[in-house]
């Protein structure tokens, strides 16, 4: 998601249906430790090193202590925190489970966590899903910070009678923030920063990992651009609500009206024309990557309307400069990210740009 996140509410999904079950497990990436042995011939004793030549020993020595990716080893931490919390949450020993991968605030944000568990009789199942990479951690000497996307597959059921769901998992994205700091050669979350991992989704606490955002909102343009060209077939011709495009980028109920919308133009034998300035941001990614939530203050531009395709006389113009404020849901379909609904939203707008 666009890293400077607007605070807004995700709206509800439009006839979004809540799984009742969770998907099959799922398994929390965390990183192991790679041995590397390295062997030479028992009989055969290293060669003396050349006067001024780093012996392998020295080498070795020299380079103890050394951190050749500190960026991957706070990730590979990261994850492990993540995989220590999960157990915690689950009803493993807390102490076991969490002294070893988290010190200071970032403990104590934990252990609140498993203490309102507690409290409410209850254990968690499912994992925390990360989807950062090394290149999204910032490493400052002993400190690194990264902001994770994390895709929340926690259910929450009776400790006492775990078959027994109070809170499924819902699958949704929402953004961690959190600092390790290393000692020695270990890196342990020292501070986190994220929404409660129990309940809905807090009012502007969704995300959307960066390569997902900029597929979503790929397809988002590209939907603007396959209904403008739907409407203006050009050559005269009025608009084209069979152009077999539409459903690259559309699906019903949006497609379905879409066409209804290009039907009344082609039978009047008008065309649409002036694509709006358009500027998407993603509110958030739910139900397990399977809907996306948009807001868009969608800007009229000069010459936008309706027109005789014939004669090309405007006949329904549109003012310029007019802001509309959407809210676009968009799901995966036969491959790609594909608009289902969008809505004009009864308040007024401003771009981020502006």
């Amino acid at each position: 998601m666009n890293q400077q996140r607007q605070q807004q509410r995700v709206p509800s999904p439009t006839g979004a249906r809540r799984r009742a079950s969770r998907r099959g497990a799922r398994l929390l990436a965390v990183g192991l430790a790679l041995l590397l042995a390295c062997t030479r011939p028992a009989d055969d004793d290293p060669a003396p090193a050349e006067p001024g030549e780093e012996t392998p020993t020295a080498a070795a020595e020299q380079s103890e202590g050394q951190t050749e990716n500190p960026a991957e080893e706070a990730l590979d931490a990261y994850e492990q925190y993540l995989g220590a919390l999960t157990l915690a949450l689950g009803g493993a020993d807390p102490d076991d489970a969490l002294d070893e991968h988290a010190t200071g605030s970032g403990l104590e944000t934990a252990r609140e966590q498993l203490r309102a568990n507690e409290a409410d009789g209850l254990i968690a199942t499912g994992t925390l899903q990360p989807s950062i990479d090394a290149s999204q951690v910032t490493v400052d000497g002993d400190e690194a910070t990264l902001t994770d996307c994390i895709l929340n597959d926690l259910a929450q059921v009776r400790a006492d009678n775990p078959d027994e769901i109070v809170e499924p998992a819902s699958g949704n994205r929402q953004p961690l923030t959190v600092t390790l700091t290393r000692a020695g050669d270990a890196w342990k979350a020292s501070r986190t920063t994220g929404p409660a991992l129990r309940g809905p989704v807090p009012e502007g606490e969704s995300c959307a990992p960066p390569a997902l955002e900029q597929e979503v909102l790929d397809q988002y343009e590209a939907y603007w651009d396959t209904f403008y060209a739907a409407g203006d077939p050009g050559n005269e011709q009025p608009a084209n609500p069979e152009d077999p495009a539409l459903t690259g980028t559309e699906i019903d109920p949006q497609l379905g009206d879409t066409r209804a919308f290009l039907t009344r133009l082609r039978d009047a034998g008008q065309v649409l024309r002036g694509r709006p300035d358009t500027s998407a941001t993603i509110l958030g990614v739910l139900d397990y990557d399977q809907l996306a939530v948009l807001t868009d203050c969608v800007l009229t531009v000069e010459g936008a309307g309706i027109y005789d395709a014939t004669t090309g006389q405007l006949v329904e113009s549109a003012d310029p400069g007019t802001r509309t404020l959407l809210t676009t849901e968009m799901r995966p379909a036969d491959g790609s990210w594909k608009v289902s609904n969008s809505r004009v939203e009864e308040a007024e707008c401003e771009r981020s740009s502006e």
